[in-house]
């Protein structure tokens, strides 16, 4: 047994160390050249990630659109931006769990407000964690609809809607998805679900974006832990003994999601660390997640990372 805790140990090292020649914490160079006056649309800005990659995009005198469904916040964000360099910031209020208006309400709304689309980075989310089966009166297909509505068929609309834009303008899209839809987490099977569902679905649109040869590049961004106001007090509560060295920055996350936008590549993955750890530990021990054990058996949704309790 100690001989082969050591061959584990030893592969996650080695994978490590071949990787961290690919880091780097700072993507964000010469970046006005890159974004100055492209219109970059972000859904789910109005906190979090979302709110912080509108920031870095910002300082690269991007042209925004942020969507999210407080408007209260959406305005503050837009100041912010504002200040920060972004020449022009148009905000849209939408609740993504109607996927039916996206089209007339969202899509034809920016062009019509902007013009054209040079990219997009698909950010909202509802997040539910807890152990469902306590609760198994929420376990059902209206409670599943509404989540799914928000995390994959709201992110497949307005793709489906925008492709002509971004076509038009040899765009690129990021899909903000997690590193929960590679492997699981016993807290979160729903949330879970529907990065997996997300992960499908983009993985095999790029490959029919190869096959006819379109400009539309898409990025899949795979999350892992990152420290937004609300993860931060998760993590510092002790209910997940996640190191800070497998933790990320917001501004680190959202300028990767920024740049990657410009890079083109097929899979980010942020933290770089974080990431490895989960699938290693996964493909090597599919029990290592158990140790979360210290959670509280509740469930509770964050909307753009804010917490409200849905099952208490």
């Amino acid at each position: 047994m100690a001989t082969l805790q050591i061959l584990k140990n030893g592969l996650v090292f080695v994978v490590f160390a071949v990787c961290i020649r690919y880091y780097y914490d700072t993507p964000l160079q010469n970046c006005e050249e890159k974004f100055g006056g492209k219109v970059v649309v972000i859904t789910g800005s109005s906190s979090g990630i979302g709110e912080e990659a509108a920031y870095q995009a910002a300082r690269c005198h991007a042209d925004l659109v942020l969507v999210a469904r407080r408007r209260s916040r959406l305005l503050q964000v837009r100041e912010n931006a504002l200040k920060l360099g972004s020449r022009r910031v148009e905000v849209i209020a939408y609740d993504f769990s109607n996927t039916e208006n996206i089209k007339v309400k969202v899509v034809e709304m920016i062009a019509k407000k902007m013009g054209r689309i040079d990219h997009l980075i698909l950010n909202h989310a509802i997040q539910v964690d807890g152990n469902i089966l306590m609760h198994i009166d929420y376990l059902n297909l209206k409670y599943l609809s509404t989540i799914m509505n928000i995390n994959v068929h709201s992110h497949v609309e307005i793709f489906r809607q925008s492709l002509p834009y971004l076509e038009a303008r040899n765009g690129s899209v990021v899909v903000t998805s997690s590193i929960l839809g590679e492997t699981p987490a016993w807290a979160s099977a729903v949330y879970a679900a529907t990065k997996h569902a997300l992960n499908g679905y983009f993985y095999s649109i790029q490959q029919q974006l190869l096959l006819k040869n379109s400009s539309v590049a898409v990025v899949v961004a795979n999350i892992g832990w990152v420290r937004t106001p609300a993860v931060a007090e998760y993590l510092d509560s002790g209910y997940v003994p996640v190191h800070s060295f497998f933790q990320g920055t917001l501004e680190g996350c959202a300028k990767s999601l920024v740049d990657s936008l410009e890079k083109r590549m097929r899979t980010l993955n942020y933290p770089l660390f974080g990431a490895l750890y989960n699938r290693v530990q996964w493909y090597v021990n599919p029990w290592f997640h158990l140790q979360y054990s210290g959670v509280p058996d509740d469930s509770s949704t964050f909307v753009n990372d804010n917490p409200i309790v849905v099952i208490s």
